[in-house]
C-alpha cells in the first residue's frame, strides 16, 4: 500500500490508479493463469502424498507451456515449468537447454498458447473418485440432488 500512496503522492490518484487496473493487475492475472494451466489439464495426474513422486509429478502433473519468444523473457520461461519441478535449482535461462538435452522431457504434455487458454476453462475441478480433471458443468451434474419439500396447501 505504501508504493502506491507513494506513486499516488508522486504522479496523482489517476495515474496510478491507471497503471494498477490497466497493467499490474492485469499481468498478475495472466501470470497466475499461465501458471495455473499447467497443473491442471485432461490427462494430468495428481496423487496424494503417500504415493507422491516429485520426478513423476514433473513429468505427468505438468505440462510444457509452449509460448511465443517475447512472452516466454516476460514471464521467466514460465512454460518451461515442468523443468523447474523435475530440478528447481536450474536457472529459468537454462530451462530450455535442458528441455532439449533430456528427451524424458518429450514425454510431457504440450500445449500452445490457444489450446492453454480453452483448457484453462475446461478443466477446472479434479474429480477425486475419477482420478482425473473435469469442468463445472460435470461436478454440477454429478451433485446429488434434494426433494424439495412443498409445504400443503393450509
Amino acid at each position: 500500500m505504501l508504493l502506491y500512496g507513494g506513486l499516488a503522492y508522486i504522479f496523482g490518484f489517476g495515474t496510478t490508479a491507471l497503471l494498477a487496473f490497466g497493467v499490474v493487475y492485469p499481468a498478475a492475472v495472466i501470470g497466475v493463469a499461465l501458471f495455473l494451466v499447467q497443473h491442471k489439464f485432461e490427462g494430468v495426474h495428481w496423487e496424494r502424498s503417500e504415493h507422491w513422486n516429485a520426478f513423476e509429478a514433473a513429468l505427468t502433473g505438468c505440462s510444457f507451456l509452449r509460448l511465443p519468444r517475447l512472452l516466454n523473457w516476460f514471464s521467466g520461461n514460465i512454460g518451461l515449468h515442468h523443468i523447474h519441478h523435475a530440478a528447481p535449482g536450474i536457472p529459468n535461462y537454462r530451462l530450455a537447454a535442458c528441455h532439449e538435452a533430456h528427451s524424458i522431457f518429450s514425454e510431457v504434455k504440450t500445449f500452445g498458447l490457444g489450446e492453454a487458454i480453452r483448457e484453462l476453462f475446461r478443466h477446472t475441478l479434479w474429480d477425486e473418485a475419477e482420478s482425473r480433471m473435469v469442468p463445472f458443468a460435470t461436478a454440477h451434474r454429478a451433485r446429488p440432488r434434494r426433494a424439495a419439500i412443498i409445504p400443503e396447501p393450509g
